[in-house]
């Protein structure tokens, strides 16, 4: 059965890290730092006990689990479905590059304001 509450773990020397307790956002508190201090393999992420757990907390156990390379395992069917979409979305995003030099950035930002104005004038001209 689950409990609820606080999310806790326990670490057994076979490689598993069993969790219980709500993986939520509102009870995570200090469990990231937490897992930080985790010592030796992890192979094993069991979240059989586990009550609830939202985006937040799937997040974190993702996480810890890539840095490991752990399996994650014991989650009804929503939170499996919840955990894959966050490993799904763990995607680097591609930002667009900026000039580094700051007069070029300067002559981009007012050739698009000179577009944008002319594209105005033209819209209010034609109607």
């Amino acid at each position: 059965m689950a409990m609820s509450g606080s999310p806790d773990f326990q670490q057994d020397s076979g490689g598993t890290l069993r969790f219980s307790g709500d993986l939520l956002l509102r009870t995570i508190g200090t469990l990231p730092e937490r897992l930080d201090g985790v010592a030796g393999p992890v192979s094993r992420i069991d979240l059989s006990d586990v009550g609830r757990i939202d985006t937040v907390g799937a997040w974190v156990i993702h996480r810890f689990a890539a840095r490991h390379d752990a399996e994650i395992d014991g989650l009804d069917e929503g939170g499996r479905y919840l955990l894959d979409h966050v490993v799904a979305a763990d995607q680097p995003v591609a930002l667009p590059q900026r000039p580094s030099n700051a007069f070029v950035r300067l002559l981009g930002e007012m050739g698009d304001a000179v577009v944008i104005t002319f594209r105005t004038l033209r819209w209010r001209s034609s109607g």
